[in-house]
């Protein structure tokens, strides 16, 4: 009984050391003193921002309750921000973020939607299916976004 006892013990303080020693779990030194506020646009949840390391850590926290997940960078892999980035299912329109990015993570049902990026006046478009489980991740990379 006793090693049994003992065994349980050891079992639970590895797992309490592996939940304090989880790199994708910011510690409250590695969070944003200002994090992004979640804005709701309908049935929508959208978290905008993630300029700076404490920000990407933050955002890299929070991405596992957003199926839908954007980055938008220029074609030197440096992030970018869109003037405008809108959502869209069929003709409605959803969401609309002004200077998107460069993380844009959004909590949506699954389906097909289509995003359109505004970069001083042009815009660009992606259509993207979020899945019933897990992520969609976009990337997306232009040369506008280095401008």
């Amino acid at each position: 009984m006793k090693t049994l006892a003992a065994l349980l013990l050891s079992l639970s303080s590895a797992a309490v050391l592996a939940e304090v020693q989880d790199p994708m779990m910011p510690s409250a030194a590695m969070l944003p003193t200002d994090p992004p506020a979640v804005q709701h646009q309908g049935a929508v949840s959208v978290l905008n921002g993630g300029v700076g390391e404490e920000e990407v850590r933050w955002f890299r926290a929070q991405a596992p309750n957003y199926p839908l997940q954007l980055v938008i960078s220029g074609r030197g892999g440096e992030y970018g921000v869109a003037d405008s980035l809108t959502l869209r299912r069929g003709p409605d329109e959803l969401v609309t973020v002004a200077d998107a990015g460069p993380w844009v993570m959004m909590d949506l049902p699954p389906g097909r939607y289509t995003l359109e990026a505004s970069f001083d006046g042009r815009t660009e478009r992606r259509v993207v299916q979020v899945p019933t489980q897990g992520v969609e991740r976009i990337h997306w990379n232009t040369l506008k976004a280095s401008d």
